[in-house]
């Protein structure tokens, strides 16, 4: 039933699948992180391949705006 309704609104599966396998074990290990930095979120990202990561992370999680912003800048082929 739930995979019929995502399948109406035109979400990946294949996303789903790997956010529910991914999920927990990402929490785990950011938990873990976070009792060996003391709670503080901004030691985690005094390494660089943490900060690499998150800049990758967020692109993705933003890649439709950064998408549209940069179709909106390009020039039409229309002519007046």
């Amino acid at each position: 039933m739930v995979g019929y309704v995502l399948n109406k609104f035109g979400i990946n599966m294949n996303s789903m699948l790997l956010g529910f396998v991914l999920g927990p074990m990402v929490e785990t290990h950011l938990r873990r992180a976070l009792i060996a930095a003391n709670g503080q979120f901004s030691d985690i990202l005094n390494r660089p391949w943490a900060v690499i990561f998150l800049m990758i992370s967020m692109t993705f999680l933003f890649w439709p705006f950064i998408k549209e912003a940069l179709n909106s800048f390009k020039p039409s082929n229309k002519k007046a």
